[in-house]
């Protein structure tokens, strides 16, 4: 069933955030798709980030968005 909701990175993009001092922090945005349809965002450090940590990222929300969409 989990192949009827497969993974799709739509785009990577930056994702500044204003801090408690009034400077700005970076970060990166990752917004995907899990049903063609609806799109989600996973938000990271800019600070060390990579491919790699972003999949695990997406992916482990992905497979909480699907649990919700079989049940």
């Amino acid at each position: 069933m989990p192949e009827q909701f497969p993974t799709k990175i739509i785009r990577v993009r930056d994702a500044p955030q204003l801090n408690l001092m009034g400077g700005v922090d970076s970060f990166k945005a990752v917004d995907f798709t899990v049903d063609g349809r609806n799109i989600h965002t996973v938000v990271l450090p800019a600070a060390g980030f990579t491919a790699e940590k972003a999949r695990a990222a997406v992916e482990a929300q992905a497979s909480e968005i699907r649990k919700l969409l079989m049940t």
